[in-house]
């Protein structure tokens, strides 16, 4: 894969680097907004993977313009993920909090262009989840590979927990509010988190 790569630090960047190349990856580096703008044109490219606080551009803008040139964004944060992000209206395809070990990185770069390439479209109660696009069908309400994941998990009956999970399932039960959808997220005793249709 191609992936262009963007971090301010540059010891950081350049470990990255070394990782994604040691693993058969293409990788053009940015330490800035400016310098990933200005190495769009230098694509296609398979993915990209930035840092939350990059100077001059910030990763808002960075993902709109990304997302016309149809390239899935991972975003590397500082903090833990919460709601505030996956409410965001400049949502990227994964959020990777620091620090990560190095098969956190493989895997959700896996998972983001796996998705890309393959999903298949699944039905979570009224809402109709486009795998490939990041999405609920129909509408531009956006997804992150870990919403979607935990969506799939709870439409096969297996048990979701833990505070990422339900930080997910908070944004998660906002955007279906937001689309009026009847399908929402609900927390049963001794069954555990369930998808269920407010008219029950």
């Amino acid at each position: 894969m191609t992936i262009l790569l963007a971090a301010s630090d540059r010891d950081l960047l350049r470990s990255y680097e070394a990782l994604l190349t040691l693993d058969g990856h293409e990788v053009r580096t940015a330490f800035d907004g400016a310098q990933v703008a200005s190495l769009m044109g230098g694509g296609p490219y398979d993915a990209a993977i930035l840092e939350s606080a990059l100077p001059r551009v910030g990763h808002e803008q960075l993902i709109q313009l990304l997302r016309r040139e149809n390239v899935p964004v991972i975003v590397m944060l500082d903090r833990r993920v919460s709601a505030r992000h996956l409410l965001s209206g400049s949502l990227p395809e994964a959020y990777l909090p620091l620090p990560f070990l190095p098969n956190d990185l493989r895997a959700l770069l896996d998972s983001v262009t796996e998705k890309r390439r393959t999903g298949q479209p699944f039905s979570a109660g009224d809402a109709a989840v486009d795998v490939a696009r990041f999405r609920f069908e129909g509408t531009d309400t956006r997804l992150t590979a870990g919403e979607i994941d935990l969506l799939a998990a709870l439409n096969r009956g297996e048990p979701v927990q833990g505070r990422r999970a339900r930080v997910m399932i908070h944004a998660l039960n906002e955007k279906l509010r937001r689309l009026g959808r009847a399908t929402r997220i609900e927390y049963q005793p001794r069954k555990g988190y369930k998808l269920v249709s407010s008219h029950e």
